[in-house]
């Protein structure tokens, strides 16, 4: 499994943490669109100011931050097929 955490800062001064593991275990198998969390698990925070904990938010309000953080997770761990 591979976890990235990223934040990114809101135009009024919160915050929001954006969390994506991938479980390369998911890619043994078939995809399957009935299945959305095949293969990656995304969660999002929002930290407003002066707020230690995060509260949970609807993830689908914050999809270019969940592809920028998954697609930055998969340039960290990519195969390098260019190796030998």
């Amino acid at each position: 499994m591979a976890h990235k955490e990223k934040l990114f800062k809101l135009e009024n001064g919160d915050r929001i943490r954006v969390e994506v593991d991938f479980h390369f275990d998911g890619f043994r198998y078939k995809y399957d669109k009935s299945n959305e969390h095949m293969g990656y698990r995304a969660s999002v925070e929002l930290i407003e100011k002066g707020k230690r904990k995060g509260i949970r938010v609807n993830n689908a309000d914050w999809i270019p931050q969940i592809q920028e953080t998954a697609l930055e997770l998969w340039q960290e761990f990519k195969p390098n097929f260019l190796q030998a």
